[in-house]
């Protein structure tokens, strides 16, 4: 059942319709269906085929995604739920939705969720209580460096992002290959951004860019007079139509739904930020040992697999020789670095007030 301010989603993939929920999580987080409250079932501790059994019998697992989509999710989810026959219920929103729905279950004791899947940010004070150790995750030996499992947050992906260009308003010639490429005069006012103070992806890659490229990269940057957005999809659609030459920063997933058309994705000589997805178990959930179960299932072989042909990262090191040149491409590009969670509140109105100068 779907409430008033929500509707179910409709996945583009038939490999995606599996047998669960997926729910549009509304800005009112009291809009949220409940589920009913099983009796809490505690992590038994032993064996990982103990886990599995318990997962089993708990039967069910709660997901909520503020990162990857239904549509990316659903071929993990239909494999998960046929291997394991735990049914899935997937409830997708914006990271801040998300985040307000898990305080508002915290708060009230009524704990839905088993599994949040988000960004790094999540992992600050105010959320750490929410969150209990995962405990052992046997595919988590798998991770390859610069990713580490600290024990709370495991990284399952990344989200390459870059800069999306018109290729008929940017010549050959002039494409840039390099972040200070964006700083020639003759694309003043032709670049559109996410916004630099938000909590999304403009927040994450503007604080990346400063602590690599340092401040006065962002002041020259501000200096070309870029146009301020926070509708990702509308910004991908302008610089499609040529109204602007560039959008910062670009999802490089993203790619995949612009096929044919007039653009494509920059391959910075520093390196492509990279936001890491992460799953999270709730603490006091319903269904821990199926959270634990899914957690693994994430970081297997086929899954990591999954993530590269819809062009998200892997964290395990799966090749990606089979992937059609683009992709390969893209994958194989250098990393420049990852937003660090801590003191970014304070460093985000900081870099908002350089391009409100």
């Amino acid at each position: 059942m779907v409430t008033n301010a929500m509707a179910p989603l409709a996945l583009n993939s038939s490999a995606a319709r599996v047998s669960r929920r997926v729910v549009l999580l509304s800005l009112s987080a009291s809009a949220l269906p409940a589920y009913a409250q099983p009796a809490k079932t505690p992590t038994t501790g032993g064996t990982w085929d103990q886990v599995v059994a318990a997962a089993k019998k708990e039967g069910r697992l709660v997901l909520y995604s503020g990162a990857a989509t239904p549509t990316t999710l659903g071929p993990v989810i239909k494999r998960f739920e046929s291997q394991f026959g735990i049914k899935v219920d997937l409830i997708f929103g914006r990271p801040s939705e998300i985040r307000e729905r898990i305080r508002a279950e915290q708060a009230a004791g009524r704990i839905q969720a088993d599994l949040v899947m988000d960004g790094p940010t999540i992992n600050q004070p105010a959320f750490i209580g929410a969150y209990v150790p995962h405990e052992e995750i046997p595919n988590a030996s798998k991770l390859v460096a610069p990713f580490v499992d600290d024990g709370l947050l495991l990284p399952v992906g990344i989200g390459r992002q870059t800069v999306l260009m018109n290729t008929r308003v940017v010549k050959p010639a002039d494409e840039p290959k390099s972040w200070n490429d964006l700083l020639d005069p003759k694309w003043k006012g032709k670049i559109v951004i996410d916004d630099p103070r938000s909590p999304g992806s403009g927040g994450l890659v503007f604080d990346v860019l400063n602590e690599k490229l340092g401040p006065d990269y962002l002041r020259k940057l501000a200096a070309q007079a870029p146009v301020i957005s926070t509708d990702i999809s509308l910004n991908e659609r302008r610089v499609v139509q040529g109204e602007f030459a560039f959008f910062v920063p670009f999802r490089i997933q993203s790619i995949l739904n612009l096929k044919g058309l007039p653009v494509k994705a920059m391959s910075a000589s520093e390196g492509d930020v990279y936001i890491i997805m992460a799953l999270l178990r709730v603490k006091d959930a319903p269904h821990p040992n199926a959270a634990r179960l899914f957690m693994n299932h994430f970081l297997d072989s086929p899954t990591q697999r999954h993530l590269l042909d819809a062009a998200y990262g892997t964290v395990t090191g799966e090749s990606d020789a089979e992937l059609p040149a683009q992709l390969r491409e893209i994958n194989q590009g250098k990393l420049l670095g990852a937003s660090v969670p801590q003191g970014l509140d304070e460093r985000r109105k900081a870099i908002g007030a350089l391009f409100a100068k």
